[in-house]
């Protein structure tokens, strides 16, 4: 068990490192990357919250995050899954293959984030999970 607690943390550690580099992805130039506040925001909203767990191209912990927006079939059902997703897990079937697919790992509760804040973060998994290499 200490092992493989260590093994989460060295593969967050390793994909914080990847996703340090602003992506030139959706026709976007790394200079309008840097202007770009939401972008700067979400990434480091990734970074603090998410990249223990989750990679934006392969699974660790959870799955990886490439396209989240396309799986949900809605927005606001995603958005509740962020922020408390054993409230969703109890009544969404789509949810619940998720909390079973990943050996039933229950998901850290952001209920503290704001819609804004899940908007900034979306935006830049977006962006970030399509930047080529």
């Amino acid at each position: 068990m200490k092992y493989l607690l260590i093994l989460i943390v060295l593969l967050g550690l390793l994909s914080c490192a990847e996703n340090k580099q602003p992506s030139d992805s959706n026709n976007i130039k790394n200079e309008d990357i840097a202007k770009d506040s939401k972008y700067q925001a979400g990434r480091s909203l990734y970074i603090t919250n998410c990249a223990t767990c989750h990679n934006l191209r392969y699974e660790l912990t959870g799955p990886a995050l490439q396209n989240v927006e396309q799986r949900w079939k809605d927005k606001a059902l995603l958005y509740a899954f962020i922020k408390n997703s054993q409230a969703v897990i109890a009544k969404d079937a789509y949810a619940k293959d998720l909390y079973n697919r990943y050996n039933k790992v229950e998901m850290t509760q952001f209920t503290w984030l704001k819609n804004e804040e899940i908007d900034q973060l979306l935006h830049y998994i977006a962006i970030a999970s399509n930047k080529k290499d």
